[in-house]
């Protein structure tokens, strides 16, 4: 039953959406656009009041971009202050989706079972940071090498190496090396 009681809310914003857009007036100082931003803003009232406040604030947005009442840059600065931040948050979404499907265990683990990686520990090397490093352009870094260093703990274990070996060691190192270089070379892996 609670979930019929969201859809209707969701219907009910909808209609009020096309309500106002439809058949409010631009007339005694109300301009269309007037009346294009009140469609966009009297739904996310309602969808604030009675379901949540983050993604009706992001859809209200997206609505104002929408009805192009104000570009997209204009958007972005006047309600979040900057451009980029708006992409941080699209790809903090998708590490976080990237991390509850398991598909980061997928990719590295594709890249550490190809067949030339046998007996040759720097191909092995090699193959786990470039998974790392193809990560890196996508994910923020920082939850990236906790990730990745759970993943080289299990995998140096599995193997039979420990803390001390220099071939632990190494690994260890090179993830916060690629570390290093992702956070580097991506705009969302560093503060601003």
């Amino acid at each position: 039953m609670e979930m019929w009681k969201k859809y209707w809310i969701y219907i009910v914003a909808l209609f009020l959406f096309f309500l106002v857009n439809l058949f409010l007036p631009a007339k005694n100082g109300l301009t269309q656009t007037g009346v294009q931003v009140l469609a966009v803003l009297i739904p996310t009232l309602v969808l604030w009041l009675f379901n949540s406040t983050d993604w009706p604030s992001l859809l209200a947005l997206g609505g104002l971009i929408m009805t192009q009442c104000l570009t997209p840059t204009e958007v972005f600065q006047q309600s979040i202050g900057h451009p980029i931040i708006m992409t941080i948050i699209v790809c903090m979404a998708l590490n976080a989706c990237l991390m509850e499907t398991g598909v980061i265990h997928k990719i590295a683990f594709w890249f550490i079972t190809r067949s030339f990686i046998r007996g040759r520990p720097y191909a092995f090397l090699g193959m786990f940071l470039a998974s790392y490093l193809i990560l890196g352009i996508f994910m923020e870094t920082l939850s990236l090498t906790v990730i990745y260093i759970s993943i080289a703990t299990a995998i140096l274990s599995s193997l039979g190496f420990k803390k001390g070996d220099s071939f632990y060691t190494a690994m260890m190192l090179s993830i916060l090396w690629g570390n290093a270089v992702a956070t580097a070379a991506s705009p969302i892996s560093h503060a601003l």
